[in-house]
């Protein structure tokens, strides 16, 4: 993760770690909100259904989509996760979801990743790099993956 910030403040997108969760990081706002949504779609397909990890993981995605600035009118993901935060806050920590509230949980996260990753595919921040390789990329110099711009 650290190479991926080093790499993003080299490339003049704007990205500050003495700035993180400020508004004018967008860079860093961008990381934080896909590593949450990846997160807790990897703890709904590992299984780890138990309230007290559900819980945490939807009010993180939820809080850290709330820090990105602007959303186009169509945007649902916020409204979504809202929804889930809510009934999720409701149950008690012994009770469980069910086989289809658990399917539909993944495929709202699912869509919300989509529809994430299609408003910043715009945004000239992230020099149109996937969202998972800002996140993960371990080298050191520029990127020469098939995502990057310096083909």
């Amino acid at each position: 993760m650290a190479t991926a910030k080093k790499r993003l403040m080299e490339e003049n997108t704007g990205y500050d770690p003495n700035t993180i969760g400020k508004p004018e990081n967008i860079a860093g706002i961008v990381m934080k909100i896909t590593s949450n949504l990846l997160g807790t779609r990897d703890l709904i397909e590992m299984n780890m259904l138990a309230m007290e990890n559900l819980v945490p993981a939807i009010r993180e995605c939820y809080t850290s989509m709330q820090k990105y600035p602007t959303y186009p009118s169509n945007f649902k993901g916020i409204s979504t996760l809202d929804r889930w935060n809510k009934k999720l806050s409701e149950m008690k920590a012994i009770d469980s979801l069910t086989e289809d509230e658990v399917k539909q949980l993944k495929f709202d996260i699912d869509n919300i990743y989509d529809e994430f990753s299609n408003v910043i595919s715009t945004c000239s921040l992230t020099h149109n790099l996937s969202l998972i390789h800002i996140c993960r990329c371990r080298r050191i110099e520029r990127c020469r993956s098939r995502w990057s711009p310096y083909h």
